[in-house]
């Protein structure tokens, strides 16, 4: 675990930053109110500032660059369990950033909050309430909808279910969408939403197997998107990074992964992996090779002609196009936070709003 990081200002700068700003040059007036940039590297951030992890939590919007801070957005209490290290925190927010979802798991609840006018917050403008008997929880926020699970209470409960209901009608009678198969261990499937807006069942898609030059891929599609990979290459063996958004098309990013399955610490950087448009054939190239450690988040630039990749200490950039990845550049260090990670989740690298 990383340490905690210094108390710059306490919970004091949290509300200041989150204030609305003030336009003092520029095309606005002196003193005309606006929105903070919702723009660049954002990271959700469990004990913002050196703050309590369960009670300080922000959305931080970093400038690619400098990983300077341009915006902070506080969430509600305890919206993120800051002992979890792999949150999808990048399905949590609309794409608008509109709006954020949250389980309560003590009353198996879903919460819908809402961006306030000024930016500076999430504010609870929904409660999603089950059935007596169930639990309602790991919610997504994707086209529109806010989609979560639906469990039975207690032993001997039946395979958890996908429901949805509209991001703005969310007092309708939710729909059913699918069913989450358990595996071998009791536990459901992994799920989410393609970039193209479909749901996606790991364990119900198959898998393909494509040769190459430089080893074997293995991966499970939904439509023309890959959502999971494992690359076999050189007796070593390289994986999708759960925890960062899904790349979309036929391009994913694969970090190192030891005999236990988990992250292999002692091998450094990760590899870009794009499948031939027929499928028959991949290109893998090495990414943050001989750096300070595996890559442990990414996130594709808005056009996907860069990327963002944290590694032990630092975040850097590496420039996409048609022959694969460039030359990392190292540009800031990792901010770190009071989450058992010790480090923010990735949500996405987002572009200024027109």
């Amino acid at each position: 675990m990383w340490p905690l990081p210094a108390v710059v200002a306490g919970l004091v700068a949290l509300v200041t930053a989150c204030g609305p700003a003030t336009e003092d040059e520029g095309d606005g007036e002196a003193g005309e109110e606006r929105e903070p940039e919702m723009s660049g590297l954002a990271l959700l951030h469990r004990g913002y500032d050196g703050g309590d992890p369960d009670e300080d939590q922000a959305l931080v919007f970093h400038d690619p660059e400098t990983g300077e801070e341009t915006a902070v957005v506080a969430l509600p209490e305890g919206a993120v369990d800051p002992m979890a290290t792999t949150v999808p925190a990048h399905a949590m927010f609309s794409s608008d950033w509109g709006h954020f979802a949250h389980a309560t798991p003590e009353s198996g609840t879903v919460e819908l909050a809402t961006l306030t006018d000024d930016g500076s917050r999430y504010e609870a403008t929904a409660t999603l309430d089950p059935p007596e008997g169930q639990e309602w929880g790991d919610p997504r926020v994707a086209g529109g909808q806010l989609w979560f699970t639906a469990e039975e209470a207690g032993a001997g409960r039946s395979d958890p279910r996908i429901l949805s209901v509209p991001l703005e009608g969310t007092e309708a009678s939710p729909t059913q969408e699918a069913t989450l198969p358990r595996g071998e261990n009791g536990r459901p499937t992994d799920w989410t939403v393609d970039p193209d807006g479909e749901l996606y069942l790991r364990e119900q898609q198959r898998t393909a197997r494509i040769p190459g030059d430089d080893g074997e891929l293995v991966v499970r599609e939904s439509g023309d998107n890959v959502m999971n990979a494992t690359l076999i290459t050189g007796g070593q063996q390289w994986q999708d990074l759960g925890p960062s958004p899904v790349w979309g098309g036929g391009t994913v990013v694969v970090g190192p992964v030891g005999a236990n399955g988990g992250t292999d610490e002692g091998r450094d950087g990760a590899r870009l992996v794009a499948v031939d448009e027929n499928g028959q054939g991949f290109e893998s190239t090495r990414v943050l090779d001989g750096g300070d450690g595996p890559v442990l988040q990414y996130a594709p630039a808005p056009d996907r002609d860069g990327l963002l990749l944290q590694s032990g200490g630092a975040w850097h950039r590496v420039a996409i196009d048609d022959a694969g990845a460039g030359e990392a550049e190292e540009l800031f260090p990792v901010p770190l936070d009071a989450s058992m990670a010790g480090y923010p989740l990735v949500v996405r690298w987002s572009e200024p709003r027109e």
